[in-house]
């Protein structure tokens, strides 16, 4: 074999010998390729959820401040000025009640939309905060306590927060709590206005009405549903035909009432026992043996009811107010009229530093640390990752649909 031949021979050895080594070399290197590529995906999408998380929550706070801005009628400059100093005030005060930054930005907006001045809202937002951490209620039912005493009731704001303790106190009073009246509250306001029962007087009389139709139910909702019925029904047409039926004309005792600065709602109870005869020890004493037989709420009250159906006074209660609701309502309001007074002038006598005692305890409570631990991780990542990138996000976003 010529020299030539045996290098083209081993040429060929050499590159069969190489081909397999070579061939799996580069299915290796290929693969270290490709996972670094997907490193390199992991790693930039594990990147961009770390940058969009916080900038996602900074944006939605910011927007909630634009939206109150807006029901303000701010634009342009004036609306980025208002978010940035709401921002700064709703931070700090998230702090100090122990609530979100957005709860608080929330309750505000709220308070706003529903026609509140923002100057009184910037006066109130932090006793609600101051409120709602003291009863453990949520801030936007606090918040829609304020606005109901602010607006429906027309209360002066120096003394809503005597308004909101009186509440306070109220809620101590039994078993219709705070948190309770933070959420049925502003359903009977309304109500009580159309009366001219407004102001302090309207806080006292439904702090201690709520208390009392608690007595004869099994649950908040019912109580209130209860009182509600009662208020709406004491000038519906019928009813005023009815006590023309008993020759009252109710409408007139509830005008000299309100005349002589005597509450109308209470005349009108006062009234009813009289018309009927029925007298609230007696109630009281039917109701105790309902209870005694094991009956509850309005198992207890539908024996009441048909006891008195027995008696003499029950006919004249039924011609007058037909709805069973209503009748719920009156039967603890007559046996427990003395227990409302008391209830209602302890109301009346609350002063601010009741919300005090009960604030202080609940912000020592790991709840409320825990909440503002996590605001302050909140405010962190709003300030440390996303609001120095937030200038350059509309050049990104112009850039990126060049391509």
């Amino acid at each position: 074999m010529s020299n030539r031949n045996m290098a083209l021979d081993v040429i060929v050895r050499l590159k069969d010998l190489l081909t397999g080594p070579l061939r799996r070399l580069r299915s290796t290197l290929d693969g270290i390729a490709g996972m670094a590529r997907k490193i390199g995906l992991v790693g930039g999408a594990v990147a961009a959820i770390s940058f969009m998380g916080p900038i996602q929550e900074a944006a939605a706070f910011q927007q909630q401040l634009l939206d109150i801005a807006g029901t303000s009628n701010l634009v342009g400059k004036a609306a980025f000025d208002l978010v940035e100093n709401s921002k700064a005030k709703y931070e700090e005060l998230s702090l100090v009640v122990g609530q979100y930054s957005d709860t608080i930005a929330k309750g505000a907006g709220q308070m706003i939309a529903a026609g509140v001045d923002p100057t009184l809202v910037d006066q109130s937002i932090g006793l609600i905060g101051r409120s709602a951490t003291a009863a453990n209620a949520e801030f936007n039912d606090m918040a829609g306590v304020a606005t109901s005493l602010l607006t429906t009731l027309r209360m002066p704001a120096d003394q809503l927060e005597g308004a909101m303790a009186g509440l306070v106190v109220a809620g101590k009073e039994g078993a219709f709590e705070l948190k309770d009246m933070a959420r049925y509250f502003p359903t009977l306001t309304g109500q009580m206005a159309k009366f001219g029962v407004t102001g302090r007087e309207a806080v006292n009389t439904l702090g201690a009405a709520l208390q009392i139709a608690r007595k004869g139910t099994s649950d908040p909702a019912e109580a209130a549903n209860n009182l509600k019925n009662f208020l709406s029904k004491i000038l519906a047409p019928e009813t005023i035909k009815n006590f023309a039926k008993a020759g009252v004309d109710i409408e007139a005792v509830m005008k000299d009432a309100a005349t002589k600065g005597i509450n109308p709602i209470e005349a009108v109870v006062q009234k009813i026992s009289k018309l009927t005869g029925i007298s609230g020890k007696e109630i009281a004493g039917l109701l105790k043996t309902a209870k005694d037989n094991g009956l509850e709420g309005a198992d207890a009250l539908a024996s009441v009811r048909e006891q008195l159906e027995k008696i003499y006074g029950a006919g004249k209660l039924g011609s007058i107010f037909g709805d069973m609701q209503v009748m719920d309502f009156l039967i603890p309001m007559l046996a427990n009229i003395d227990e409302y007074k008391r209830i209602r002038q302890e109301v009346a006598n609350a002063t601010g530093s009741v919300i005090d005692k009960d604030f202080e305890t609940q912000m020592e409570g790991l709840n409320r640390q825990l909440t503002i631990f996590n605001e302050i991780g909140t405010q962190a990542g709003r300030e440390g990752s996303a609001l120095p990138l937030a200038p350059g996000l509309p050049m990104i976003t112009r850039t990126s649909l060049r391509f």
